[in-house]
């Protein structure tokens, strides 16, 4: 069985990297996707004196926290389901509105549950993907809500496509925002809403600079130790949460030309000796590792040999010196990171992250206990 061990003590630590970039937005804590993988209820609780607040894709997700305890704000980015939208207003989440649609499912909850629903309103600034993307219709879906005595409008947002590479669509879409967000300024200044909550940047536009920042970051892939982008490295020093290693079922000696693993995927270039570890693609390690992967045994880079199977990988440990059944094979962590098992198989770090999941890979949880001074 594969183990995961994710260090709750890097997740603060980097959290709080992010916070001093913050400079005075509040940091919004992505946790969806079972935070990024590393366990939605367990990262709440190691953020809950960090985060200003916790953002989930799903109400199913948030009503998880709140079962857990977690009693301060939780916006859904993406629509409710209808199926979900009278306890999401019940239980005091934020709820985001991307269209005249969401507007009405929305409003139809809160009455139902005599409780105005807190929304968020979403602006497609050319993501193309959820969010209003005319200004006419974004300030009549706002004034609309604004004028209901079952909606509270408290913000209003934007999603980036390109803040991991910067560029000048990152500037169109910053711009493309403030048209907006003026739009929202002459509905406040007419009385309909208080002062919003203004956000856009997620990790990559968090580390593009402060104007980025408004009122209130998303931070998500930092949190959990990773750059969104290389020429971003040294802006930010962050810990790697996440470890999975995976135990050996047998060490086999094979000859120069032998073939390896499912259709002779890899033929031995000399004698080795390979380790079939216990973690494949039904456990969450890609197929798409087979023969570019790497994993690391006793300090010394493995590589990947032949293709990945459901269950077993295999792995050159000729070069290990006196590794033996006990010994195990880290396929994430020990100098094997994300972002280079992402460009192996060519995929994106946050797919690695969240790929282990499944009854077989073990996740454990390491705490360490800090004196503050």
């Amino acid at each position: 069985m594969p183990t995961m061990t994710v260090d709750l003590s890097a997740i603060k630590d980097n959290a709080r990297a992010v916070k001093t970039i913050l400079n005075g937005a509040k940091l919004c804590a992505m946790v969806k996707a079972d935070a990024y993988g590393h366990g939605i209820a367990e990262t709440a609780a190691a953020l809950r004196d960090t985060a200003d607040c916790f953002g989930v894709a799903a109400a199913r997700e948030a009503f998880l926290l709140r079962d857990g305890g977690v009693d301060c704000d939780i916006l859904v980015v993406a629509p409710v389901e209808e199926r979900a939208a009278r306890e999401a207003v019940r239980r005091g989440l934020i709820l985001t509105v991307a269209c005249g649609g969401d507007l009405d499912l929305t409003e139809r909850a809160a009455r139902a549950e005599r409780k105005p629903a807190r929304v968020h309103i979403k602006a497609d600034t050319g993501m193309r993907r959820l969010g209003v993307d005319n200004i006419a219709e974004f300030e009549s879906i706002l004034r609309r809500a604004a004028r209901s005595e079952w909606m509270r409008v408290e913000g209003v947002f934007t999603h980036y496509a390109t803040s991991d590479t910067g560029g000048e669509y990152l500037e169109y879409q910053y711009g493309r925002f403030a048209e907006f967000l003026a739009a929202a300024r002459r509905a406040a200044g007419e009385g309909l809403c208080g002062d919003l909550a203004r956000h856009g940047a997620c990790s990559g536009a968090i580390l593009r600079g402060r104007r980025y920042h408004m009122d209130m970051a998303r931070a998500g892939l930092l949190l959990y130790g990773c750059c969104p982008s290389p020429d971003l490295a040294d802006t930010v020093e962050l810990r790697p949460a996440m470890r999975v290693t995976a135990g050996i079922a047998q060490l086999k000696r094979c000859r120069k030309g032998d073939a390896v693993g499912y259709g002779n995927a890899y033929v031995c270039p000399r004698d080795c000796l390979l380790a079939a570890a216990r973690i494949g693609y039904g456990d969450g390690y890609m197929r798409s590792l087979s023969n570019r992967g790497f994993g690391s045994a006793r300090g010394v880079r493995c590589p990947v040999v032949g293709n990945v199977c459901m269950d077993t990988t295999l792995f050159d440990v000729t070069n290990v010196t006196n590794i033996g059944y006990t010994d195990t094979v880290t396929v994430l962590g020990d100098g094997v990171t994300a972002d280079e098992l992402a460009r192996a198989c060519g995929t994106i770090s946050y797919e690695i992250l969240t790929s282990f999941h499944g009854a077989r890979v073990k996740r454990e949880y390491k705490r360490e206990l800090r004196i503050e001074k």
